[in-house]
């Protein structure tokens, strides 16, 4: 919202943890993390040197995700966090609540 021209996710996270860091009175820094499915394992890399994201296996994905999760950039960097087996199989894609389906969120 008021770029005159592309923004990419990181950049994005970036701006959003400034403008809260500014306005947010906390002890800590303000992190904002960006949260992918597994289908998007790859985009973590993005991530590898700015910004924080966290990635979530999904079903269907799984090779991406470990092929992404194995990466040397990944394996132990704390600003990617890969969350191989999550609590539930709910689907939570952002096609979903794009059309109106909140249930998987709650």
């Amino acid at each position: 919202l008021y770029t005159d021209g592309a923004l990419n996710f990181t950049e994005g996270v970036e701006r959003i943890s400034a403008y809260l860091s500014r306005h947010v009175r906390t002890g800590r820094p303000v992190h904002v993390y960006y949260v992918c499915g597994g289908d998007n394992a790859p985009f973590v890399l993005a991530f590898a040197l700015r910004g924080f994201c966290v990635c979530v296996n999904r079903h269907g994905a799984e090779e991406r995700f470990r092929e992404a999760a194995s990466d040397p950039l990944v394996r132990g960097n704390s600003r990617i966090v890969m969350v191989e087996n999550p609590d539930d199989t709910a689907d939570r894609s952002s096609t979903a609540v794009r059309s109106g389906n909140y249930t998987a969120l709650g």
